[in-house]
């Protein structure tokens, strides 16, 4: 069995397809940080992040009162599943 290749951007879609942070904001950062990481995983986030803004803004989505690390993994449990 052949394994299926995506393309990134359908892959992070597919994988955060279900993710709610209570704000669509917070979803597209999510995705976005999701990219960056997927392209450098072995990255520090501002190494993975493309300039200052991206990093400040990864920052400020994992300082956000919205996102514990429940929600950033469930979506990820449930693409698995």
């Amino acid at each position: 069995m052949q394994p299926i290749i995506r393309e990134p951007v359908e892959w992070t879609g597919n994988e955060l397809s279900t993710a709610d942070f209570g704000d669509e904001r917070l979803n597209r950062r999510a995705q976005s940080l999701l990219d960056a990481m997927r392209s450098q995983p072995t990255a520090s986030i501002p190494v993975a992040c493309r300039g200052w803004n991206e990093t400040q803004a990864a920052y400020r989505f994992f300082d956000n009162v919205k996102v514990a690390a429940e929600h950033v993994l469930l979506p990820h449990q449930r693409a698995t599943l």
